[in-house]
């Protein structure tokens, strides 16, 4: 992270842990982990009492006055709730403009919150339960045909829109494949664990697969689909049928085959 960003960052750790009412604290995001890098903003999690909750979100504006800056903005997440409060807190330092996302949760009493080792900042009323995750535990194959299917329905599905010429609704199916592929090849690599999806598709995309998830996020017309879609749904065969060999769960073969030939029809019917 910025030397600016760390320095303010250190200076809000150090007013939250003299608050009694702030129990622990740990980190989330990229900090501390292999993602780090000089462009990476800092996203703790700070446990509060519940009692003091929203006493504790309202002089959040005042840990970073106390850190010697003045927000530029203070944007709450869309997630936020009565339990649960996230802000992106953006100011200027050094003549940068820098990110520091905190979060605040409310913890009862002799609450215990799993935390890997490596995240924990401080702890001053022992609620971190530290354990290391089993990675084969991360993914669980209950969904998998499942998610092969809702693939294969949305090939199907990208016929009506084909023959419509309904472009806003294509690159929404076209969403959706991306998210089934993914969740295919996370299934090859069980130790993966679930994250926002485009730290997810680093890990699971290997060589021509990430081309190919890219490109679900391509053109939003028909042509372009066209011409993406026969290598899209090649490949996401290739990669389910690994997944489902893997955990030994039989593949929606003759539904495939149908949904293929629909497809193909329609876009023919598109392109002539």
């Amino acid at each position: 992270m910025k030397s600016g960003l760390e320095s303010v960052y250190r200076r809000t750790v150090e007013i939250l842990a003299a608050d009694p009412r702030v129990v622990a604290a740990y980190m989330t995001g990229s900090v501390g982990t292999e993602r780090e890098d000089a462009y990476s903003d800092v996203d703790p999690m700070f446990l509060v009492r519940a009692e003091e909750f929203d006493a504790v979100d309202a002089d959040l504006p005042d840990v970073f006055r106390q850190a010697g800056v003045k927000p530029v903005l203070w944007w709450p997440e869309r997630i936020n709730n009565e339990t649960l409060r996230n802000y992106a807190v953006l100011f200027e330092q050094d003549g940068e403009l820098l990110q520091y996302d905190i979060t605040i949760c409310a913890v009862e009493e002799n609450a215990k919150v799993p935390v890997r080792r490596d995240q924990v900042i401080f702890d001053k009323a022992t609620v971190h339960e530290v354990a290391e995750p089993s990675p084969q535990a991360q993914y669980s194959p209950v969904r998998l045909r499942w998610t092969i299917e809702m693939y294969w329905l949305y090939v199907y599905i990208h016929g009506k829109y084909l023959k419509r010429g309904d472009r806003f609704k294509l690159i929404a199916a076209q969403h959706e494949l991306m998210h089934c592929h993914l969740e295919v090849l996370r299934a090859t690599r069980p130790e993966v664990a679930y994250d926002w999806w485009p730290i997810m598709a680093k890990q699971v995309c290997q060589g021509d697969a990430q081309d190919t998830c890219l490109s679900y996020l391509g053109s939003a017309d028909v042509q372009g689909v066209c011409r993406a879609l026969p290598k899209q749904m090649k490949e996401f065969s290739q990669d389910a049928h690994v997944a489902c060999e893997k955990w030994g769960i039989e593949y929606p073969e003759d539904f495939e085959a149908r949904a293929v030939r629909y497809v193909q029809t329609a876009m023919e019917g598109v392109t002539g």
